[in-house]
Protein backbone atom coordinates (compact mmCIF):
# COMPACT_ATOMS: atom_id res chain seq x y z
CA UNK A 1 0.00 0.00 0.00
CA UNK A 2 1.03 3.25 -0.55
CA UNK A 3 1.58 5.77 2.15
CA UNK A 4 2.32 9.66 2.73
CA UNK A 5 2.85 11.18 6.47
CA UNK A 6 2.25 14.88 5.77
CA UNK A 7 4.39 16.00 9.13
CA UNK A 8 7.22 14.23 10.28
CA UNK A 9 7.46 15.11 14.03
CA UNK A 10 7.00 12.27 17.02
CA UNK A 11 3.43 10.78 15.36
CA UNK A 12 4.45 10.79 11.86
CA UNK A 13 7.91 8.94 13.46
CA UNK A 14 5.44 6.20 15.08
CA UNK A 15 3.37 5.59 12.08
CA UNK A 16 5.86 5.85 9.69
CA UNK A 17 8.26 2.99 12.06
CA UNK A 18 4.99 0.96 11.76
CA UNK A 19 4.22 0.87 8.70
CA UNK A 20 7.33 -0.32 7.28
CA UNK A 21 7.74 -2.65 9.27
CA UNK A 22 4.57 -4.06 7.42
CA UNK A 23 6.55 -3.12 3.84
CA UNK A 24 4.18 -0.66 2.96
CA UNK A 25 5.84 2.07 0.14
CA UNK A 26 5.68 5.12 2.64
CA UNK A 27 6.50 8.87 1.83
CA UNK A 28 7.29 11.41 4.36
CA UNK A 29 6.14 15.21 3.11
CA UNK A 30 7.51 18.05 5.46
CA UNK A 31 8.90 21.60 4.88
CA UNK A 32 12.18 20.66 3.92
CA UNK A 33 10.78 18.75 0.76
CA UNK A 34 7.67 20.50 0.19
CA UNK A 35 8.81 20.07 -4.03
CA UNK A 36 7.81 16.07 -3.46
CA UNK A 37 4.03 16.64 -3.11
CA UNK A 38 2.82 16.14 -6.57
CA UNK A 39 3.62 12.50 -5.80
CA UNK A 40 1.32 12.12 -2.90
CA UNK A 41 -1.20 11.95 -5.68
CA UNK A 42 -0.33 8.21 -6.03
CA UNK A 43 -0.92 7.50 -2.33
CA UNK A 44 -3.91 5.60 -0.81
CA UNK A 45 -4.00 6.95 2.49
CA UNK A 46 -2.34 10.63 3.74
CA UNK A 47 -2.21 10.94 7.21
CA UNK A 48 -1.88 14.66 8.46
CA UNK A 49 0.38 14.42 12.09
CA UNK A 50 0.57 18.43 11.53
CA UNK A 51 1.56 20.80 14.97
CA UNK A 52 -1.70 22.80 15.58
CA UNK A 53 -0.61 25.35 18.26
CA UNK A 54 -2.53 27.40 20.47
CA UNK A 55 -2.88 30.71 19.77
CA UNK A 56 -5.16 33.12 21.87
CA UNK A 57 -6.17 30.08 23.51
CA UNK A 58 -7.27 28.47 20.58
CA UNK A 59 -6.41 25.48 18.40
CA UNK A 60 -4.54 26.85 15.24
CA UNK A 61 -5.25 24.14 12.50
CA UNK A 62 -5.06 26.75 9.71
CA UNK A 63 -1.69 24.34 8.33
CA UNK A 64 -3.93 21.45 8.40
CA UNK A 65 -6.56 23.74 6.19
CA UNK A 66 -3.41 24.78 3.88
CA UNK A 67 -2.97 20.92 3.01
CA UNK A 68 -6.26 19.99 2.90
CA UNK A 69 -6.82 22.98 0.17
CA UNK A 70 -3.38 21.49 -1.96
CA UNK A 71 -5.14 18.19 -1.69
CA UNK A 72 -8.14 19.02 -2.90
CA UNK A 73 -6.30 21.46 -5.87
CA UNK A 74 -4.42 18.35 -7.26
CA UNK A 75 -7.73 16.04 -7.33
CA UNK A 76 -6.39 13.62 -4.76
CA UNK A 77 -8.91 10.38 -4.32
CA UNK A 78 -7.46 8.58 -2.11
CA UNK A 79 -8.52 8.89 2.09
CA UNK A 80 -7.30 11.44 4.33
CA UNK A 81 -6.56 10.61 8.16
CA UNK A 82 -6.01 13.60 10.37
CA UNK A 83 -4.30 12.29 13.61
CA UNK A 84 -3.48 16.15 14.45
CA UNK A 85 -5.75 17.34 17.70
CA UNK A 86 -8.31 19.63 16.57
CA UNK A 87 -11.29 20.97 17.92
CA UNK A 88 -14.30 19.13 18.22
CA UNK A 89 -16.61 19.20 15.02
CA UNK A 90 -13.86 20.89 12.81
CA UNK A 91 -13.56 17.61 10.66
CA UNK A 92 -17.16 17.26 10.23
CA UNK A 93 -16.95 21.26 9.30
CA UNK A 94 -13.81 21.10 6.84
CA UNK A 95 -15.48 17.94 5.22
CA UNK A 96 -18.16 20.24 4.19
CA UNK A 97 -15.90 22.54 2.63
CA UNK A 98 -13.80 20.01 0.85
CA UNK A 99 -16.76 17.69 -0.30
CA UNK A 100 -14.34 16.01 -2.83
CA UNK A 101 -12.02 14.51 0.05
CA UNK A 102 -12.37 11.59 1.76
CA UNK A 103 -12.21 12.70 5.30
CA UNK A 104 -11.60 10.56 8.43
CA UNK A 105 -10.28 11.79 11.95
CA UNK A 106 -8.45 9.33 14.24
CA UNK A 107 -6.45 10.37 17.36
CA UNK A 108 -3.15 9.26 18.63
CA UNK A 109 -2.44 8.66 22.35
CA UNK A 110 1.15 8.51 22.07
CA UNK A 111 2.77 8.87 25.60
CA UNK A 112 6.66 11.19 25.41
CA UNK A 113 9.17 9.04 25.16
CA UNK A 114 7.33 5.66 24.62
CA UNK A 115 5.52 6.84 21.00
CA UNK A 116 7.22 3.89 19.12
CA UNK A 117 6.04 1.39 21.54
CA UNK A 118 2.23 3.22 22.37
CA UNK A 119 1.99 2.92 18.34
CA UNK A 120 2.56 -1.04 18.30
CA UNK A 121 0.87 -1.68 21.35
CA UNK A 122 -2.00 1.23 21.44
CA UNK A 123 -4.16 1.22 24.57
CA UNK A 124 -7.54 1.90 21.29
CA UNK A 125 -8.14 2.59 17.93
CA UNK A 126 -10.32 5.21 17.50
CA UNK A 127 -11.43 6.04 13.95
CA UNK A 128 -14.32 8.89 13.06
CA UNK A 129 -15.70 8.70 10.24
CA UNK A 130 -18.10 7.47 7.41
CA UNK A 131 -18.47 3.94 8.92
CA UNK A 132 -17.76 1.47 5.99
CA UNK A 133 -14.16 3.25 5.15
CA UNK A 134 -13.44 3.98 8.90
CA UNK A 135 -13.91 0.31 9.80
CA UNK A 136 -11.43 -0.56 7.22
CA UNK A 137 -9.40 2.21 7.84
CA UNK A 138 -9.89 0.41 11.91
CA UNK A 139 -8.38 -3.07 10.09
CA UNK A 140 -5.77 -1.44 8.55
CA UNK A 141 -4.48 0.52 11.94
CA UNK A 142 -5.21 -3.31 13.66
CA UNK A 143 -2.89 -5.09 11.38
CA UNK A 144 -0.57 -2.18 11.85
CA UNK A 145 -0.06 -2.69 15.31
CA UNK A 146 1.26 -6.19 17.29
CA UNK A 147 -1.02 -6.09 20.10
CA UNK A 148 -4.04 -8.36 19.04
CA UNK A 149 -6.60 -7.26 22.23
CA UNK A 150 -7.06 -4.00 21.16
CA UNK A 151 -10.08 -2.08 21.53
CA UNK A 152 -11.20 -0.34 18.62
CA UNK A 153 -13.91 2.24 18.72
CA UNK A 154 -15.78 3.86 15.79
CA UNK A 155 -17.39 6.85 16.06
CA UNK A 156 -18.14 10.08 14.28
CA UNK A 157 -15.68 12.58 13.64
CA UNK A 158 -16.78 15.11 16.31
CA UNK A 159 -16.74 12.12 18.78
CA UNK A 160 -13.30 11.07 18.08
CA UNK A 161 -12.23 14.84 18.63
CA UNK A 162 -13.87 14.72 22.11
CA UNK A 163 -12.23 11.88 23.24
CA UNK A 164 -8.96 13.07 22.48
CA UNK A 165 -9.77 16.31 23.93
CA UNK A 166 -11.25 14.89 26.86
CA UNK A 167 -8.66 12.22 27.46
CA UNK A 168 -5.81 15.34 26.81
CA UNK A 169 -8.19 17.44 29.78
CA UNK A 170 -8.34 14.16 32.38
CA UNK A 171 -4.68 13.70 31.98
CA UNK A 172 -3.97 17.23 32.76
CA UNK A 173 -5.83 17.32 35.65
CA UNK A 174 -4.36 14.15 37.23
CA UNK A 175 -1.08 15.67 36.79
CA UNK A 176 -2.08 18.91 38.88
CA UNK A 177 -3.72 16.61 41.85
CA UNK A 178 -0.91 14.64 41.98
CA UNK A 179 1.48 17.80 41.82
CA UNK A 180 -1.07 19.46 44.70
CA UNK A 181 -0.32 15.74 46.69
CA UNK A 182 3.32 16.14 46.01
CA UNK A 183 2.89 20.12 47.92
CA UNK A 184 0.86 18.68 50.28
CA UNK A 185 2.83 16.23 51.05
CA UNK A 186 6.07 18.34 51.68
CA UNK A 187 4.28 20.95 53.54
CA UNK A 188 3.19 18.20 56.01
CA UNK A 189 6.18 16.35 56.45
CA UNK A 190 4.88 12.95 54.34
CA UNK A 191 6.10 10.59 52.40
CA UNK A 192 5.16 11.45 48.91
CA UNK A 193 5.48 7.83 47.33
CA UNK A 194 4.05 6.27 50.29
CA UNK A 195 0.64 8.44 49.64
CA UNK A 196 0.55 8.10 45.91
CA UNK A 197 1.31 4.29 46.09
CA UNK A 198 -1.79 3.82 48.14
CA UNK A 199 -4.10 5.98 46.27
CA UNK A 200 -3.33 4.25 43.36
CA UNK A 201 -3.86 1.27 44.73
CA UNK A 202 -7.90 1.73 44.10
CA UNK A 203 -8.38 0.57 40.81
CA UNK A 204 -10.76 3.47 40.13
CA UNK A 205 -7.93 5.52 39.88
CA UNK A 206 -5.10 3.04 38.82
CA UNK A 207 -0.94 3.71 38.99
CA UNK A 208 -0.28 4.73 35.04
Amino acid sequence: MKITIIGFGVVGKALLYGFKKLGHDCLTIDKNNLGDFKKVINSEIIFLTLPTPLKKNQLDQSIIEMYLKKLSKINFKGLVVIKSTVPINFTKEIQQTYKDLNILFSPEFLREGTALFDNLYPSRIVVGGKEKIAKEFLDLMHESAKADDIDLIHSSTSEAEAIKLFSNAYLAMRVSFFNELDSFSIIEGLNTKNLIHGVSLDERIGNE
